[in-house]
């Protein structure tokens, strides 16, 4: 196992077990993101800021993938209390971990280029 695939299960541990110990870890830590958007939900916002050497982390409620600086990609599957979280966020739940989006006007939209 790589250095990276060990700093990644550390960091998905240190999530928590249910849903609302997600919640409350990245709350506490700051980690917002965008609903439905699997590189820029927060905890790919929080993996991405913990652990080293990622170029680039795409989650999902059911997978994890990441691409190393080195080009090693990871593929795995989210543990329960993540990936139900992702599925609760992209619903709706955790409105105070949701990234608000504002145009070159200050007025909230939720359209983003990509």
């Amino acid at each position: 196992m790589s250095a990276t695939a060990r700093h990644l299960a550390s960091a998905l541990e240190a999530l928590g077990e249910t849903t609302n110990d997600v919640a409350e870890f990245l709350t506490a830590g700051g980690w917002t993101g965008l609903r439905s958007d699997g590189r820029a939900c927060p905890i790919a916002i929080y993996l991405s800021s913990v652990v080293p050497n990622l170029s680039d982390v795409y989650v999902t409620p059911y997978e994890l993938v990441v691409v190393t600086g080195d080009g090693e990609e990871i593929d795995t599957g989210l543990p329960v209390g993540p990936s139900d979280f992702v599925s609760a966020f992209d619903d709706g739940a955790y409105d105070d971990l949701a990234a608000v989006i504002t145009d070159e006007f200050g007025e909230v939209t939720d359209d983003i280029e990509r």
